[in-house]
């Protein structure tokens, strides 16, 4: 399709082997490998271990970094696909602006509540900040999360997080290749106002 032939895949190019990673503490383990999808399609997998007798502040991180910072052009809708382990863990998805360009660490969170194959389409307007301060994370920029915008033409790094690992239990997930697609215009002509108990239809397309 045509947001298919317009996207800008971030993680092109970026092998496993070759995401830094890091951990809240020594009880705290995790491994990145390649895998293989229906399709044969690449997928990251991540897993981690939580070895401490404590669930918040457990996180953990794989990150691709960019020497060369990657464009996005006029892509604003993050898209990917992620298999769940059903642990209630916490997965965040963060495209980042590096600090010369007003740092930015766009949120965006997947609760792990399932297990399978789920797409997931984030517009990087619709953040979750608002979210933020429901875990504890190795950084506390309030103005990078809240305030700053990603810069489509400086992104330095994409980050995987891993938080809220499951006390003395694991993680153990797929991620899809992450790109970035344009928005779709939409058009809504089938909408109306409820009054009481009756819908009244607007006459006009939205």
């Amino acid at each position: 399709d045509n947001l298919r032939t317009n996207a800008v895949v971030l993680t092109e190019g970026v092998a496993a082997e070759n995401l830094v990673t890091a951990v809240a503490g020594t009880n705290i383990r995790i491994k990145a490998a390649c895998a293989s999808a229906e399709g044969g399609k690449r997928v990251f997998r991540l897993s981690a271990q939580n070895g401490s007798g404590k669930r918040r502040g457990a996180w953990a991180r794989a990150s691709a970094v960019f020497s060369a910072y990657r464009r996005i052009g006029d892509c604003r809708v993050m898209r990917f696909g992620v298999c769940g382990d059903g642990s209630g863990a916490l997965l965040n998805v963060q495209p980042v602006s590096p600090p010369e360009y007003g740092r930015s660490l766009a949120e965006h969170y997947v609760k792990l509540d399932f297990t399978g194959w789920r797409r997931f389409e984030m517009p990087l307007r619709e953040r979750d900040a608002d979210r933020f301060a429901d875990y504890e994370w190795p950084y506390t920029w309030y103005a990078s999360v809240f305030h700053s915008v990603l810069k489509p033409h400086a992104v330095s790094e994409l980050n995987f997080y891993l938080n809220d690992i499951p006390a003395g239990g694991k993680v153990d997930i797929c991620v899809s290749d992450v790109e970035f697609v344009p928005q779709r215009p939409i058009k809504n002509s089938r909408h109306g106002v409820k009054i009481n108990d009756t819908i009244v239809p607007v006459p006009f397309a939205m």
